[in-house]
């Protein structure tokens, strides 16, 4: 029986191309989900840097697992990890940085998750601040402790 925080994972995306989004409010920011899409903020900074945890929690959930470049539906169109991340995030594919996010979140807690899911979004709830109360990523960063190139700040990560 799935949790409360279990998404469907489309087994092809909507589009190859992200659309074309109207600025909404953010209190409307849910309904990008909709398209299986999450807010894609303006920022220099490269992915993750800038996007909210709760839209972290459902792009993990659209994007899938790894090997899900197979849709379910028997059809020969298939997705690519890299495709899959650049339409539900708008932003390059980070191979390094994705997979480590990725895992930093299948190895928190059902209750981490849960807890993430249900933020709301501001400032303090964005995936770079908390991220670090997860258990899933301080086991991802114990093993670079004091190394690369943002040692001192791991909220801007890179390749």
């Amino acid at each position: 029986m799935p949790t409360a925080h279990t998404y469907a994972l489309p087994s092809v995306l909507p589009s190859h191309q992200r659309p074309s989004l109207p600025k909404l409010a953010l209190s409307d920011l849910d309904q990008l989900w909709d398209l299986k899409l999450v807010h894609a903020p303006s920022t220099i900074h490269p992915w993750p840097a800038g996007f909210f945890a709760r839209d972290m929690a459902r792009a993990f959930a659209f994007i899938g697992e790894d090997d899900a470049d197979e849709p379910e539906d028997g059809s020969d169109q298939k997705l690519s990890l890299a495709a899959r991340f650049e339409y539900v995030f708008g932003r390059p594919f980070k191979s390094t940085t994705y997979q480590r996010s990725q895992r930093a979140w299948i190895n928190s807690t059902q209750a981490q998750r849960d807890w993430m899911t249900d933020l709301p979004r501001s400032k303090e709830t964005m995936w770079t601040v908390c991220r670090k109360k997860l258990d899933g990523w301080r086991k991802e960063m114990g093993h670079k402790q004091g190394q690369g190139k943002y040692a001192q700040d791991d909220d801007v990560e890179s390749e």
